[in-house]
């Protein structure tokens, strides 16, 4: 088994991390639609999620290359997210101004330069139709420093980046607990805020790392070695649903994450076993092609889905998922892909 986990993160793709994002895409949509699915944080998977794809990415084009083409990592970024990203932004306004709804530039304006996250930790999060957009400015402030950190501490050996991330992982987690239980910080801070979120991305990290090292094998191979481990793993994260506000805007944020990435971890490998396979599948793949769109315009589907109030509550929030896959369908095909296909072009 140890040698199939190192063949598997030596391929290029692995195709059960899009089916892993739309899962994510789905518990923030159902969970804003007020019909959680107890799964845990959707946006904390997404955070797991793109610290795990940035370190084995990263640690294999290390191994390779031995260097980090930064240039061609800030192109793709500048592709793949601002576009279909601005669009939203764009689409957002406009339809609050046909429908003659408040709109609040200052917040617009935060979430497209980057720092809206701050703006809803220091004005409790209002709900302005820009403020869903706050984990984009999380990751573009974590993408704007953490690539010079990996080569710094990565030119000194995969431990020393280990234990970089421990320690990162460990100081977040206790200063957000400090912040929150003895300054009475508010949880929209805490939520927010890139210094008291920055664990879950580097809980990411730390794994997209292992899974690159030879030394972690049987590790990996202990907490993937059965095909029922995943549904443990996910009943310990819905247990955190049953903490108080204390436990999880304090330590609980990182055992989540955590747990998490353990799940993210099992369900990768054990991919190939009947009962996971079908985050392979075509559809799942498709599907997690669309998850930053779906990301974008949830908001959107599910307004359209609470129009059909004689409806019960779970319908309208189906109807608003399969609204919300149309909008980010249709914001795949013409704004997505073809800037994807322009960088190509560009790369080549």
């Amino acid at each position: 088994m140890p040698g199939k986990i190192t063949s598997l993160f030596n391929q290029a793709y692995l195709p059960s991390l899009d089916g892993l994002r739309f899962f994510a895409a789905m518990c923030v949509l159902f969970d804003h639609g007020g019909i959680p699915l107890h799964a845990g944080d959707g946006v904390t998977y997404f955070l797991v999620l793109s610290g795990f794809l940035f370190c084995w990415i990263f640690t294999r084009e290390w191994k390779v290359h031995k260097k980090i083409n930064l240039k061609k990592f800030y192109i793709r970024r500048l592709f793949r997210i601002m576009p279909a990203f601005y669009v939203a932004v764009g689409f957002t306004i406009l339809a609050k101004y046909a429908l003659k709804l408040p709109i609040n530039f200052t917040h617009a304006i935060s979430m497209l330069t980057y720092w809206g996250n701050y703006y809803n930790a220091f004005n409790g999060h209002p709900p302005t139709g820009f403020d869903l957009y706050w984990s984009l400015s999380l990751e573009e402030q974590f993408y704007l420093v953490w690539p010079f950190l990996f080569i710094f501490f990565y030119r000194r050996g995969p431990k020393t980046l280990l234990k970089f991330l421990v320690v990162s992982i460990l100081g977040v987690m206790s200063w957000r607990s400090f912040a929150y239980l003895s300054l009475n910080f508010s949880d929209a801070y805490v939520y927010n805020a890139f210094d008291t979120r920055f664990d879950s991305l580097a809980i990411g990290c730390l794994l997209g790392v292992l899974v690159n090292l030879k030394e972690a094998e049987n590790l990996i191979h202990q907490l993937t070695r059965h095909y029922l481990f995943p549904i443990a793993t996910l009943v310990a994260i819905v247990s955190l649903n049953l903490v108080s506000e204390k436990i999880h805007y304090s330590i609980g944020l990182t055992l989540q994450s955590l747990l998490m990435g353990i799940f993210i971890l099992q369900l990768v490998v054990l991919s190939y076993h009947p009962l996971w396979s079908w985050l392979n599948s075509k559809s799942m793949i498709f599907l997690g092609s669309l998850s930053f769109s779906i990301y974008l315009y949830h908001s959107w589907g599910l307004a359209v889905g609470y129009k059909f109030t004689f409806l019960p509550k779970i319908l309208t929030v189906i109807i608003g998922a399969i609204v919300t896959t149309i909008m980010a369908y249709g914001s795949y095909r013409f704004i997505e892909k073809p800037f994807i296909e322009l960088r190509k072009k560009l790369e080549s």
